[in-house]
């Protein structure tokens, strides 16, 4: 039997890959994105998202890969959950998490001084309200509360972000 940490490791790996495998699952069935109407698919893919979190934060000095960067990527993803979800009472709980997860990213961007990545945010963030105003049109009342938040949050999120992407190019480096 091979050594406790070799055991380890190896289920690491494997969950954190995992998201890598689901993505693979999704190009076999025609590029369908995984959703939580896929159930154990999904629950897999968020455990390995939460994997790879902790691998983002760990390595980001050694990679160059950071946890704004691991953030952004993910607010998307919950964007595309939220546009293919069938079972729209579920959007409300994707609308939060997105909006967490565009916050966390803009707050380490600031910390940082991450133009680039900012810039780029407010580029998506325009995005992200029409998304959110299409998804509005299609979620049940009891989830219209938090897709509005949503959009209400990403509208502040860009006057947040360009006031914060100003000032970091009047202030010399």
């Amino acid at each position: 039997m091979p050594p406790l940490p070799v055991v380890v490791a190896i289920i690491v790996t494997l969950l954190a890959s995992s998201p890598v495998i689901v993505d693979s699952v999704d190009a076999s069935l025609g590029g369908a994105v995984v959703n939580p109407d896929h159930g154990v698919l999904y629950s897999i893919e968020r455990l390995g998202e939460r994997m790879k979190e902790g691998i983002v934060n760990l390595t980001s000095t050694i990679t160059g890969y950071h946890p704004e960067d691991y953030y952004c990527e993910c607010a998307e993803e919950r964007l595309g959950e939220l546009m293919a979800v069938r079972n729209r009472s579920r959007c409300a709980h994707l609308a939060r998490e997105y909006c967490e997860l565009i916050n966390k990213s803009i707050e380490l961007c600031r910390a940082r001084n991450r133009t680039e990545l900012l810039e780029f945010i407010q580029s998506r963030l325009e995005h992200h309200i029409t998304v959110l105003e299409e998804v509005h049109e299609l979620v049940p009342e009891e989830a219209k509360g938090a897709i509005e938040l949503a959009m209400e949050r990403s509208s502040k999120c860009k006057e947040v972000v360009r006031e914060a992407i100003e000032r970091m190019k009047r202030v010399p480096p």
